[in-house]
């Protein structure tokens, strides 16, 4: 049996990648995580990855490869941001491949699967990547009996395997080498051109009202499992690495474990992560540093302590923000901030405190994004409920699409610009950066992402 696992063209540069998508702010793209776990899972078949995205195959393009390739399945990634497309490119699809079975994908196949069974090319959900389930229902040629986290048709109806929560998982090793390495990079690379994602958890244990990650359970991956997978990309020569998952932090205890035996085995990959401030201190940070971390990415999202509670942000309060940021300096570990501009009711003084904030505590780098009320999220649906939150299509955080704030659409289009204005284009910002270069590839992509900034904010 044959399987294409693809990553559909699109006219714009969209992300999608774990139930989340968003257009691609700079020059940077990673591969998505999963298709690379279902690369793992689905090893036994005869097996080939399509990322029309980092190609920049077209349409017609990527439609040739598929037919001259004869899959029975294709497992496509879809997202709400780029749906609309998306649908139009599967449809012709399976008019060209008749007999090819389609499955996807995503944030809106997994919070909104009745909108993508409208469209009758679409055979199958799968709802989660990392279930060892998935290789037994594709290798069906009549499916027949309930699978879980996948849906799928069987003839006019839908049967619906329930979601069940893993609270220990692993999976074979995914086949990273079936992926264009050379050509993904992430905003900070230091070590490209050879990059890849990995993850030891499933999902995020904690419940932020604007995020989707904590709706979709939680999980642990085997520990022995993930260090396969750790050896395995070492043999591979690859020199930077970034877990995907949620919080690596999360239990910090774990993180420690996994920090240790990296260093026992003595990677030469350097790597990043996701991590969660509450979680930090400098003991562990210094352990991060000692066993390859360069750069950790921690979701801050607002400057004001009342906004982090009424997000159910996992923050103690803004000291205990400023105190890891400065610990991860003396330490020698880079960070990337990420705020959200445009939190419902804000004011124009609460944008600009989160604003101030960002250039307070000075990370390395800053992610300014634009509130989007995404699929599947608390936010979203208590919005639904109170008759504010009316669009069908789920849209891009680095657009100006939906303000519940007290400022006008062009005032938080002129906020977000400021923002990434005032952080980046700051002399000792830009000095701080050149010093601290270290080779010509970090020099190649701080000019690209930097271009890409620039033309956001002329």
């Amino acid at each position: 049996m044959k399987i294409l696992l693809l990553n559909p063209p699109s006219q714009k540069k969209i992300l999608r990648d774990y139930f989340c998508s968003e257009s691609s702010k700079a020059a940077y793209y990673w591969p998505p995580i999963d298709l690379l776990v279902l690369s793992g899972i689905l090893k036994s078949f005869e097996l080939k990855v399509i990322d029309s995205i980092i190609y920049q195959y077209s349409e017609e393009k990527t439609l040739e490869y598929i037919t001259s390739f004869s899959p029975d399945w294709v497992i496509s990634l879809v997202s709400a941001v780029g749906w609309e497309e998306e649908k139009s490119f599967l449809s012709s699809l399976k008019e060209n491949n008749p007999n090819v079975k389609i499955g996807i994908i995503g944030d809106i196949a997994l919070f909104e699967p009745d909108i993508c069974f409208k469209v009758s090319s679409i055979d199958a959900i799968i709802q989660n990547f990392t279930s060892d389930n998935i290789s037994e229902f594709l290798s069906q040629v009549t499916p027949s009996s309930l699978y879980s986290g996948i849906i799928y048709r069987k003839g006019d109806e839908l049967v619906r395997g329930a979601m069940s929560e893993q609270k220990e998982f692993s999976y074979p090793v995914p086949q990273h080498s079936l992926f264009p390495l050379h050509k993904y990079s992430l905003p900070y690379s230091r070590y490209s051109p050879i990059t890849t994602v990995i993850t030891s958890t499933y999902g995020c244990m904690y419940k932020c009202t604007f995020c989707p990650s904590g709706q979709i359970g939680f999980g642990y991956r085997n520990l022995d499992n993930t260090l396969e997978e750790l050896d395995y990309i070492q043999k591979l020569g690859i020199k930077e690495i970034y877990f995907r998952d949620f919080s690596l932090s999360a239990p910090p205890s774990r993180l420690i474990e996994l920090c240790r035996q990296m260093i026992k085995r003595d990677y030469s990959f350097r790597w990043s992560c996701d991590a969660v401030v509450s979680n930090m201190n400098f003991e562990l940070l210094s352990l991060m540093k000692k066993a390859g971390c360069y750069l950790i990415f921690f979701g801050i999202e607002s400057g004001q302590e009342h906004e982090l509670k009424k997000v159910h942000k996992p923050i103690k309060d803004l000291n205990s923000i400023r105190q890891v940021f400065n610990e991860c300096k003396k330490v020698g570990i880079d960070t990337l901030a990420s705020f959200i501009l445009g939190l419902p009711y804000q004011t124009e003084d609460d944008l600009l405190e989160t604003l101030s904030f960002s250039k307070e505590i000075s990370p390395t780098y800053a992610s300014f994004n634009v509130f989007v009320p995404r699929y599947g999220t608390p936010l979203r649906n208590q919005l639904q409920k109170e008759g504010k939150m009316f669009i069908e299509t789920d849209i891009d955080s680095s657009e100006k699409a939906f303000n519940l704030t007290s400022v006008s659409d062009e005032r938080l289009n002129e906020i977000h610009r400021r923002a990434i204005r005032e952080f980046y284009m700051r002399p000792s910002y830009i000095w701080d950066r050149f010093r601290h270069v270290n080779s010509f590839m970090q020099l190649k992509y701080l000019v690209k992402n930097g271009y890409s900034l620039f033309q956001k904010i002329i």
